[in-house]
């Protein structure tokens, strides 16, 4: 038990405890500790089935005296709830069985709300967010709304971006906030979103509002007859509708009846409430909780990327959108859209980095899907230099063949083929070259055909070829572990092409058979390129004037393959740039007479994750890593190195926090209104990513907005090849900085896993961030000169 608390110089808390081993008092670092509350929390709006037998104990915990076993169907209510010594849940209840209070561990029973509850419009506020006059982020905020509070839901809005908003009222305030920051208990009706996307003509003269309510009328009406578009509605319960119009241009809201026509109970739209993971031993179990019964759902297991789809029909997902990281023993997240309006369906996808057994069933409160994580033989894993592709269906052995599946491969590289089963032929392109596969043992490249010893299995929807003819149809080199069942494909350099374009300017391109990640140096008479792939058997590259020289060290197991090309830097030019194309795959080197624009004048805000007070008291270190390192100082770092690269280019800077421990630092909605006042060219949060498992890492950049995706891809790409990481990828998601920022691009950086403990020794190398330093820096260069 804690008996008082302390800082120390650096101030980081400490705990005044009493160990039982020496019977006095000490303290104890609070990073190397696992903190749990052992009060209860007074529960009252869910009830828990009790399937026989069941255990009720003296307190929350295994280690507690079982007070009775209960032996037949039970629906008890909850009193409280509290925490075991491992994090668990357990509930305290009162079985009219020996009269008194007990406790019963979470993981064994089934939880429904009780109908008290259900009969209440309310939510909760999940984190900090802001209530607004509308339901958008373009409406003005009356006031914040700290975690935790409970509100009163008075409507729902689905508006032009397709999000969801509630109309809420809390300490004497009406407005909106954004749903993926509310978690809704109950509401009696939601908005009938069949109106949406159609042209309507309106009936009679309307008043415009400047929003869903009557407080924002205006003096303007649309004439009778009007055609307009329907592109948002809202509901103020009971029954007061709202229509988000366009008319030639503008976007209004007027004032709609709503229809009253009564649905079949049967087709009466569910809720979807919740969407929670629990892992239980061999097993993730995801619950899907719902208002009602779900009567119908279809599932399908899909391939490229690896997922489970589940479409629940007749719904509406009230959280709107959401996606939560699981990242234990192969599935990596489960996320959720509203995939259709009109009939509502909602979608939940478990994303999944190998073939995993599941099972789906039907419970009182919605869906239980329980994922099989161990105990199944790991299948073989196909990698295009370092990248996991995924596979399905897997590559099986035949006479010491190994067979792998084509299409699926294909898919996985993003080539697109045609495929006609009933002929037994499937055709593409690769660098440019036809390749057509049949059932025989011999494969046309254009006009050339070559003969193997083995010839492929045609089924009905898989074309499975032989080991040996992957490095002439996919132009890679192969490296097999029979034993770990790793198949390692390295993309071939194929050729160089030097291009004077014009007086000015100079291209060299290397073009390779798939995109590879490389580092580089520039010197004053070189440049040296360390390319993840293998040099083309069919090409000496010594014989271009621009090769000085060129080296290989071969793959070592799942260490990749790294081809040093030495070129000469070309003279008589100003300005160089290096950067890797897709299309066709390859690396561009670029040499002009002509100075780019630069960074001179551009105003840059960077944004040094968390260091912010919660209420004034608790300090936002973010992240912690395993030794007591915090995400909040390594991150400001890096961001002060940035700083100095930028000003000593010319480039003006925003920082929207200075230092650690400072009580004036902004909170996330303060940091957004100084980059959307500010001017500012471009926006970086710079962040330091956590799970729970220590084995994840990697780098991920996000965005939100579409204009973002450019800078987003640019960064993420030179810190992956700067680093040598596992590239996570750039990825759409609506955190705060990057929603809400909406006057320049605007990104979050998540450079490593502060949480892995190889990572966060990488990161609290200062040499380690300046280069991180350096690749956000050469990024912005590059994005501006392009």
């Amino acid at each position: 038990k804690v008996i008082a608390e302390a800082k120390d110089k650096d101030g980081r808390v400490w705990y005044k405890v009493k160990p039982p081993q020496i019977g006095k008092e000490g303290w104890v670092a609070s990073w190397v500790v696992e903190v749990r509350k052992i009060e209860e929390k007074p529960v009252n709006d869910i009830e828990v089935i009790i399937t026989p037998p069941t255990n009720i104990r003296s307190g929350p915990g295994l280690e507690n005296e079982i007070l009775i076993t209960i032996t037949e169907r039970t629906v008890l209510k909850v009193i409280a709830e509290a925490k075991d010594k491992d994090g668990r849940v357990w509930y305290k209840v009162k079985p009219p069985q020996i009269g008194k209070e007990g406790w019963v561990a979470s993981w064994v029973v089934e939880v429904r709300k009780t109908k008290e509850e259900e009969k209440e419009n309310a939510g909760v506020i999940k984190d900090y967010t802001n209530l607004r006059t509308g339901p958008s982020i373009s409406y003005e905020v009356i006031k914040k709304i700290e975690p935790d509070t409970k509100v009163s839901v008075l409507g729902m809005a689905y508006n032009s971006s397709s999000e969801i908003w509630y109309f809420v009222k809390t300490g004497g305030d009406a407005g909106w906030v954004f749903s993926e920051k509310i978690r809704l208990i109950h509401i009696d009706k939601v908005v009938d979103t069949k109106s949406v996307d159609k042209e309507i003509s309106l009936k009679e003269e309307k008043t415009v509002y400047d929003g869903p309510s009557e407080d924002m009328k205006t003096a303007d009406t649309l004439p009778k007859g009007s055609i307009v578009t329907v592109i948002g509605i809202a509901l103020i319960l009971p029954d007061i509708q709202f229509f988000e119009i366009t008319y030639k241009g503008r976007i209004y809201w007027i004032k709609e009846k709503e229809t009253h026509e009564e649905k079949p109970e049967e087709t009466k739209e569910i809720q979807i409430n919740n969407v929670k993971y629990r892992v239980e031993g061999n097993t993730i179990v995801i619950e899907i909780e719902s208002s009602g019964e779900i009567k119908e759902y279809k599932e399908n297991l899909l391939t490229n990327p690896l997922r489970l789809v589940i479409d629940i029909s007749n719904s509406l997902l009230l959280s709107g959108s959401f996606s939560k990281e699981i990242d234990t023993s192969g599935v990596l997240r489960v996320r959720g859209a509203q995939f259709q309006l009109n009939p509502p369906i909602t979608r939940i996808v478990v994303d999944l980095e190998r073939n995993l057994k599941y099972d789906i069933k039907k419970t009182s409160s919605g869906l239980s899907i329980t994922i099989f994580t161990k105990g199944i033989p790991p299948g073989y894993k196909i990698y295009l230099s370092q990248d996991l592709l995924y596979i399905f269906p897997a590559p099986f052995e035949k006479n010491n063949t190994l067979y792998i599946p084509l299409k699926s491969l294909l898919e996985s590289l993003g080539i697109v083929y045609k495929w006609d089963k009933d002929g037994g032929k499937i055709e593409y392109k690769i660098v440019g070259k036809s390749i057509i596969i049949k059932d025989s043992k011999v494969v046309e490249k254009d006009t050339e055909k070559r003969e193997f010893k083995e010839k492929p299995y045609f089924s009905k929807d898989e074309v499975f070829v032989p080991l040996s003819f992957i490095p002439y149809i996919l132009e890679v080199g192969v490296y097999y572990n029979k034993e770990t069942k790793s198949l390692y494909l390295d993309p071939y350099i194929l050729r160089l092409d030097l291009n004077k374009e014009s007086s000015l300017k100079l291209t060299l391109t290397i073009f390779t058979s798939h995109e590879v990640k490389f580092t580089k140096v520039v010197n004053e008479n070189e440049i040296i390129l360390k390319i993840k792939g293998l040099p083309s058997p069919n090409r000496n590259f010594k014989d271009y004037d621009v090769v000085k020289d060129i080296s290989t060290t071969p793959r070592k197991n799942s260490s990749s393959p790294v081809t040093e090309l030495i070129l000469k830097n070309q003279e008589g030019y100003k300005s160089i740039s290096i950067k890797g194309i897709k299309s066709p795959p390859g690396i561009q080197i670029v040499w002009s007479k002509e100075k780019g624009k630069g960074l001179k004048g551009k105003l840059i805000v960077l944004d040094p994750g968390h260091g912010a007070y919660t209420e004034g008291i608790y300090y936002d270190t973010g992240a912690v890593g395993p030794s007591g390192s915090y995400e909040s100082k390594l991150v400001l770092d890096i961001a002060n190195r940035v700083k100095e690269l930028l000003l000593n280019e010319g480039a003006r800077v925003i920082m929207t926090r200075m230092k650690e421990n400072d009580r004036s630092t902004p909170h996330l909605d303060e940091r957004v209104e100084i980059a959307n006042s500010s001017g500012g060219d471009l926006f970086i949060s710079f962040h330091l990513n956590a799970c729970t498992s220590p084995d994840a890492h990697g780098t991920e950049t996000y965005y939100f907005h579409p204009f973002s995706y450019k800078f987003a891809e640019i960064v993420q790409n030179k810190i992956v090849n700067i680093l040598n990481t596992t590239d996570r990828g750039v990825k759409r998601k609506g955190f705060q900085v990057v929603k809400d920022v909406v006057t320049m691009p605007s990104v979050l950086i998540e450079f490593l896993f502060i949480t892995n403990p190889e990572e966060e020794k990488m990161i609290l190398n200062p040499d380690i961030r300046e280069k991180l330093a350096e690749a956000v820096f050469e990024s912005i260069k590059e994005y501006f000169g392009e």
